[in-house]
């Protein structure tokens, strides 16, 4: 069974780290989405600033590319409405 699976794949390289800083929290996770000859990886940075003692998203960026700040919000309050 265990080596049926490991053909199949279905767990994914991943990798996170977070940093804190006073009033700043930094996410980065990069998830390996193909691994054949070369691997390829995914990579989403997030930074979350401190509002009233909670924290909000303030940027996300998918490999080189910003997410603008109006989809973030939008994508946040579909999550907040499920």
């Amino acid at each position: 069974m265990d080596y049926g699976l490991n053909l199949l794949d279905l767990s994914r390289a991943w990798a996170t780290q977070l940093s804190l800083e006073e009033g700043l929290l930094q996410s980065e996770v990069s998830i390996e989405i193909f691994s054949r000859l070369d691997s390829l990886y995914l990579n989403i940075n997030s930074e979350f600033v401190q509002v009233e003692n909670r924290l909000q998203l303030e940027k996300v960026t998918v490999g080189k590319l910003q997410i603008p700040d109006r989809r973030v919000g939008i994508g946040l309050a579909g999550l907040r409405n499920n």
